[in-house]
């Protein structure tokens, strides 16, 4: 349209070239047939003091209203506008004066000036074009980009369309909708600009259907527009956002026009980009008429628009009139059911936000908190809550992994996990009693192969026998237990020490026994409760000691002497040849070789065992973290929140 009411803001009319800021302002002349102002009529009450912006058939001034003291945007015909200017200009103030809507401009005043010019009065608006702002959104501009989100853009589209809705109500078609007829301003207002070609809806006005001018040459091949300018003449509206039906007739359309409209600005908005990109005018209706499900599927794809809102584009902009949305309400409706579902998760990524920085502070503060469990379940209270808002929450994830890897060090256990432990242990414990027996039962075919060898000493070998059996007995006694009992554990240490002891006086206090004794102690200090280990460790030592000191103070009679020849092993319980006693210390060796691998296999099991299992349960927790991100076994800090 010619005169542009946004030019009462910041921008002027995309058609109109802008005035110099040098330029002397000068009143616009036409001739017509209205009544005028006489001058100091108009002068008294108006004064005119800068061009804002000049369109097609008018030109549009800030103005002073000294009767109410405020500035206006004054509206005034121009001598080169198209014909028919009297009546057309009169069309624009009478529907938009209609139209009482807050997003659409209220118009004050209308008369004409002294010199005849038809006029009208409305506000003046501050704030900048849509189209402005999406320039510069597709430019990248940070500040714009932060201050105009997805989401503002989205309520200021429903703005726009409940306006436009209205309209339709009260029978008026604005039929040129573009962003450069969208006001955007300072204050969150939104205006809809420019009702100089809207149409009353079955007011049986012949001039929407003819031509506004002859002067305005037919659209060629070879033509051209600014960006966004309107087309007056052979077509009413901006092609590129005019609807097929609108290209074909202009004078037979309706509301499904402007929802066409609607939602070529609606891809703009999602996109920043228009939807008939074409240059030449003819290839930007030829755009139009062939339908632009590919390119809106295509960008949206792109762009990674939800899909959503790439159906509420599609639908909007289909070709055949019928296949829209019923009215520009169904549209509304449509924005405004995402809106909120867009809404809700934004306030959700926020909570889980806060949720989730509550629980990397809580996390922090537990190796110097006086109550670190406190801090611990107060950690892991508020991942838990940060997840269940945002289940795929990275630094949620992060901060309840590093909870559950990293075992507490000076706090004490919970009760439950407590229990837990005890309850390995127990198996352990188990599974040592019953290989213990086992490698006990192992002197039973050396002490029967010396019965057999004719003993000095019957009783002592056996005592030793007898020993044995009971140490055997005491640690399958343990074996079957459901839990570790002080004085089960004890009496079968002191069993398998005593045992140990009466074997010094066939074999000697100084050859195999000390490393009998040593693998026993070893087995029973991995199975003992903590409490337990220095007992063990100290009753271990002393069975080492006393067959030396006994021996050595006479109490026994020793069982090896040592002299310039060198070590001399002699047994009272037995007495074997050579022979005997070769095979004898060579099965006794081999049992003592086979007894520390089966112990080293076991414990290397039990060890390396466990090892695997929490290295598998760290890595099932760890794999929850995004595979970007590193978790520190180090002290938490907010570093450990960083992308490596």
């Amino acid at each position: 349209m010619g005169g542009d009411p946004k030019a009462a803001g910041k921008s002027a009319d995309p058609s109109a070239e802008a005035p110099s800021s040098q330029e002397p302002v000068t009143r616009p002349f036409a001739t017509t047939s209205a009544h005028p102002l006489r001058d100091n009529e108009f002068d008294d009450r108006y004064s005119m003091r800068t061009l804002l912006g000049r369109g097609g058939m008018a030109d549009v001034f800030l103005t002073m209203d000294a009767r109410i003291g405020r500035e206006v945007a004054l509206k005034a015909a121009r001598s080169d506008s198209p014909d028919e200017p009297d009546n057309r200009f009169t069309r624009e103030y009478r529907l938009q004066g209609r139209l009482e809507h807050p997003a659409i401009v209220p118009v004050y005043d209308v008369g004409t000036l002294p010199d005849g010019a038809p006029f009208f009065t409305m506000k003046r608006v501050r704030g900048d074009t849509l189209d402005d702002v999406l320039k510069r959104l597709a430019d990248s501009d940070e500040a714009t980009l932060a201050r105009f989100t997805r989401s503002r853009l989205l309520s200021i589209f429903v703005t726009v369309a409940q306006s436009v809705h209205y309209a339709h109500a009260r029978g008026v078609v604005h039929r040129d909708l573009k962003p450069a007829n969208i006001m955007v301003g300072d204050f969150g207002e939104v205006y809809v600009l420019d009702w100089g070609i809207a149409k009353s809806i079955g007011d049986g006005s012949a001039n929407d259907a003819a031509p506004i001018s002859t002067r305005t040459p037919p659209v060629s091949s070879d033509s051209d527009l600014p960006d966004g300018a309107t087309i007056e003449g052979a077509l009413l509206g901006t092609p590129g956002y005019m609807a097929p039906e609108q290209l074909n007739d202009p004078s037979d359309v309706g509301p499904l026009a402007d929802i066409y409209a609607l939602g070529a600005i609606f891809f703009e908005l999602l996109t920043y980009a228009r939807l008939h990109p074409q240059e030449r005018t003819l290839d930007v209706i030829e755009s139009t008429m062939r339908g632009c499900e590919g390119r809106i599927r295509e960008t949206c794809n792109a762009r990674g628009i939800p899909p959503e809102l790439e159906e509420i584009c599609l639908r909007a902009t289909k070709t055949r009139a019928t296949d829209r949305y019923g009215a520009s309400q169904d549209l509304v409706v449509a924005v405004q059911r995402f809106l909120d579902g867009d809404r809700d998760i934004e306030a959700r990524a926020k909570l889980a936000n806060e949720q989730a920085d509550a629980a990397l502070a809580a996390l922090e503060s537990i190796a110097t908190s006086p109550q670190p469990s406190e801090a611990r379940a107060r950690a892991l209270r508020h991942a838990g809550r940060t997840l269940a808002l945002d289940p795929s929450h990275a630094l949620a994830q992060e901060v309840l992994v590093r909870l559950l890897v990293d075992a507490p060090e000076s706090e004490p256990l919970p009760a439950e996990v407590e229990a837990k432990v005890e309850q390995v242990a127990v198996r352990i414990y188990r599974r040592g009693a019953a290989a213990g027996a086992f490698l006990f039962s192992t002197w039973i075919p050396f002490i029967v192969w010396l019965f057999l060898s004719r003993p000095l000493d019957p009783l002592a070998l056996g005592a030793w026998a007898a020993l044995t059996l009971v140490a055997i007995a005491g640690l399958f006694w343990n074996a079957v237990g459901k839990e570790r009992h002080a004085h089960r554990y004890f009496l079968t240490l002191a069993a398998c020490l005593v045992s140990t002891l009466v074997a010094t006086r066939v074999l000697g206090p100084h050859v195999s026994i000390p490393g009998i004794l040593t693998l026993t102690v070893l087995g029973f200090l991995l199975l003992a409760k903590r409490d337990w280990q220095y007992v063990t460790a100290i009753a271990g030592a002393a069975a080492v000691v006393v067959p030396i000191v006994l021996e050595v103070f006479g109490v026994v009679s020793p069982t090896t002497v040592f002299d310039a020849e060198g070590m001399h092993v002699r047994s009272d319980v037995v007495r074997l040849g050579p022979t005997a006693t070769q095979v004898t210390l060579a099965l006794g060796n081999l049992s003592m070789f086979v007894l520390v691998c089966f112990a080293g296999r076991y414990i290397h099991n039990e060890l390396v065992g466990n090892a695997r299992r929490n290295a598998l349960q760290s890595w099932k927790l760890a794999s929850l973290v995004p595979g970007d991100r590193i978790i520190v076994p180090s002290p938490p800090s907010s570093s450990l929140w960083r992308k490596s």
